[in-house]
């Protein structure tokens, strides 16, 4: 009998949080940077070519905050209800300056300006919106 009711209660709390995405788990900030490296190739005859790709470099911070504000509302469903939660998460993180020569990386090759930061998240399906 108890069995059945902790079943009910799980069935009852996962049909209630299936609607709304479930839970939001932040899993780890990156920036990925990429940059251009190009190879020779040689055919048979020994002839060169240069292939170029665009590889990335993946930087993790030195340290990252994460703030939340949170409204809590409660669902029910029959006699039992679980909390919601809606609300803004703010990220701040620290990167250290990339060493390119380290890398053996020319800084020439590197394309800032196509840098993005990735938000790693557990569901993408609870975001109701793109981050901003």
């Amino acid at each position: 009998m108890i069995s059945d009711r902790a079943y009910v209660k799980q069935s009852a709390e996962e049909s209630i949080m299936q609607p709304v995405g479930g839970e939001l788990r932040i899993e780890g900030v990156l920036i990925s940077v990429p940059y251009k490296k190009q190879t020779a190739i040689y055919n048979e005859n020994g002839v060169a070519a240069v292939s170029q790709t665009t590889e990335q470099i993946m930087i993790a911070p030195q340290s990252y905050e994460l703030s939340t504000q949170l409204n809590p509302q409660y669902l029910k469903r029959g006699i039992f209800s679980v909390p919601v939660f809606n609300g803004d998460v703010a990220l701040k993180a620290k990167f250290a300056p990339l060493n390119f020569e380290q890398l053996n990386i020319a800084e020439s090759d590197v394309l800032l300006s196509e840098a993005t930061l990735i938000l790693g998240v557990g569901s993408k399906r609870p975001l109701p919106r793109f981050p901003r």
